[in-house]
């Protein structure tokens, strides 16, 4: 668990770095409301994937719903993979964008996002964020 003092001092830490770009991937799904706060707060922080302790397709889905709702796209990527073999990364990566999309279905049919701006933001999360961030 992350504490409350940890937090506080990773957002010193990345504050008396301005110019700096920090990235977090989660462990565990407790972390992800104060990561998603720090990261509304440091324009510097933003949050990538999701490590291989919490890559459970209802914790993927319930982080990554979280950090919708919260967090400006520009501020998270939607996938992050530490595998050691193409497959491992390509059934990550399947699973993922799976994810994504039934949970941007779901927001277009209650009426939050039109098809077109489901389509964009799955563009920004999976694409151009990253391409921003990691400066590719």
């Amino acid at each position: 668990m992350v504490s409350p003092s940890t937090i506080r001092q990773l957002a010193a830490i990345m504050a008396s770095h301005p110019n700096l770009q920090f990235q977090c991937f989660l462990s565990s799904q407790h972390a992800n409301q104060s990561m998603i706060t720090l990261s509304r707060e440091l324009p510097n922080f933003s949050l990538v994937g999701y490590w291989w302790h919490n890559f459970f397709p209802s914790v993927i889905e319930k982080v990554m719903r979280e950090r919708m709702e919260i967090l400006p796209l520009n501020m998270q990527i939607g996938f992050f993979s530490d595998g050691c073999c193409v497959e491992w990364c390509f059934a990550k990566i399947v699973l993922v964008r799976n994810i994504l999309a039934t949970i941007l279905e779901q927001k277009v049919k209650e009426g939050y996002y039109t098809i077109d701006q489901a389509i964009y933001i799955a563009k920004a999360i999976l694409f151009r964020t990253p391409k921003q961030l990691l400066h590719l």
